[in-house]
């Protein structure tokens, strides 16, 4: 099981990286095309998120810090302009502490989400959304007794996003992330209450600053 996620790991990043060399280039228009009508180039940003259902120890399943690389294009449709991008992230929630029997534990939930959003501009506010797939959701726990791990499905959720696009296309947004873990062995148990789950909600809100290149 572990060598097929890795496998899908390596698969996914390849595809992205793939995709970036193929339509990235330096920023800019189509050739005799104006680029106030058609503009295309990088994304980078960061962002930290926070919700989610409980996993163990106060750890939520929507925590974490990310870092986001992608494409976008931009096109003018009127007074506005609409703009569409595709990113490949990777988040992390790193964090230690004490189990319920008082022993170190160390747990960390790692994701690898990949956006498509499409948002409308109006006076430097981007409003919309998209949807969003989480490759290789994964839990781990570290005690003395040795790790524990739970692998959850690759996942759709949904994106509710606003951003305030500034100088130079500097970009401050937030972000709603829906989105439902399920399992890959159908349940596991938390332990520290004893509780059986077959789902949790990876949901969060998340706050990211970035650049459109």
């Amino acid at each position: 099981m572990q060598n097929s996620r890795l496998s899908a790991h390596h698969l996914s990043l390849a595809l992205s990286t793939a995709f970036l060399i193929f339509f990235t280039g330096p920023a800019n228009a189509l050739p005799g095309v104006d680029s106030d009508i058609f503009h295309h180039g990088l994304t980078l940003y960061g962002g930290y998120e926070t919700g989610g259902g409980e996993l163990n120890n106060g750890v939520l399943a929507g925590d974490g810090v990310s870092i986001h690389l992608g494409e976008f294009v931009r096109f003018r449709t009127g007074a506005s302009h609409m703009r569409m991008h595709l990113s490949l992230g990777y988040r992390s929630n790193d964090d230690k502490g004490e189990n319920s029997l008082g022993g170190s534990v160390k747990t960390s939930m790692t994701v690898l989400p990949v956006d498509f959003l499409v948002h409308f501009n109006r006076g430097g506010f981007n409003i919309g959304g998209g949807v969003t797939y989480h490759l290789l959701p994964t839990y781990s726990e570290e005690t003395a007794l040795g790790t524990e791990e739970v692998n959850f499905n690759s996942q759709l959720g949904y994106v509710l996003s606003v951003e305030f696009v500034g100088h130079r296309e500097f970009m401050l947004g937030m972000r709603y992330n829906y989105i439902k873990y399920t399992p890959e062995d159908g349940s596991f148990t938390r332990g520290d209450t004893g509780e059986t789950l077959q789902e949790i909600d990876g949901s969060n809100v998340g706050i990211y600053i970035g650049l459109y290149l």
